[in-house]
């Protein structure tokens, strides 16, 4: 063999390597990129398949506005408990995001104001649990998934509106419903006094009711088949609950801590025992005279 083709050959084995090492390389980056927490600027976030998940910030502001880029990426989701706990005034949520995962603004109790971008399709559970000054929120036409206690413990909301484009969503009287406004899904908890479902509800969601303080009588349509888990749950005020037709079977979850609850029946319709905060309630007939 000739000096010169070993030379070849030696160049070649070397390439290979250099190759291999710069694969290895490229492959570790993407996998860093995909799943590692980055910081630019004033914001923490992680990339994934090109789309930036915004994870947090730096300090505090009274102010926030969240980029709708970073590095040339689109911002698409707000992340869990990304801002929990902040206490900025207001937010601006640029319009490329889709998602605002569980608990982004929990316990944000500064915040009296919240535009959602009209391409967000989900809002988790606990989104904006506890923002205590937050006094309206409007549901875009894109909003198809709205979670558990998405706006619950909201001390100063007294209005839910949703957008009538919306296939999924409703809104009457500033109560969060399914389209069909046959399930009641979230009654804002600032609204206060006396509250007469709709004939048209069948079905009362979980917690849909959770800290509504201010709600010191309830009126259920005999249309209601259902009354979910903690439905009333904090209920601290609410002093009368007026089923209209026969109560559907309920447990001691449905009122739970709603102390000073008394349930009246509508004479001849059939009651069932409920359990108030661990004791026995009366069950009276009629029931006193409430607001329409």
């Amino acid at each position: 063999m000739k000096s010169g083709d070993a030379k070849i050959s030696v160049t070649r084995v070397v390439s290979k390597t250099n190759s291999l090492s710069a694969s290895w390389l490229l492959t570790l980056l993407l996998l860093l990129s995909l799943t590692a927490t980055v910081q630019s600027q004033d914001f923490f976030y992680r990339t994934n398949h090109g789309k930036i998940t915004i994870t947090g910030n730096i300090g505090s502001t009274s102010s926030l506005t969240i980029p709708s880029t970073i590095h040339g990426l689109p911002v698409t989701c707000i992340g869990d408990d990304a801002f929990k706990s902040k206490s900025m005034t207001s937010v601006i949520i640029p319009d490329s995001i889709t998602t605002i995962d569980v608990g982004a603004f929990c316990s944000c109790g500064y915040l009296t104001n919240v535009a959602i971008p009209n391409r967000v399709t989900s809002i988790g559970g606990w989104a904006f649990f506890g923002c205590s000054s937050l006094t309206s929120v409007a549901i875009p036409e894109s909003v198809n998934a709205i979670n558990g206690l998405a706006f619950g413990g909201c001390g100063s909301l007294i209005l839910i509106t949703v957008n009538a484009l919306n296939s999924s969503y409703s809104s009457w009287g500033g109560v969060l419903f399914n389209k069909d406004l046959t399930t009641l899904i979230q009654y804002p908890g600032g609204k206060a006094g006396s509250y007469r479902i709709p004939n048209s509800v069948t079905s009362i969601g979980d917690w849909a009711f959770f800290q509504c303080t201010k709600l010191t009588s309830v009126t259920i349509p005999n249309s209601v088949t259902n009354l979910g888990d903690y439905s009333f749950h904090f209920c601290t005020n609410l002093r009368a609950v007026v089923f209209q037709g026969n109560a559907p079977s309920l447990n001691s979850r449905v009122f739970d801590r709603a102390t000073h609850a008394t349930v009246y029946y509508l004479p001849g319709t059939k009651g069932w025992g409920l359990n108030f905060g661990g004791r026995p309630t009366a069950l009276y007939s009629p029931p006193p005279v409430l607001a329409k």
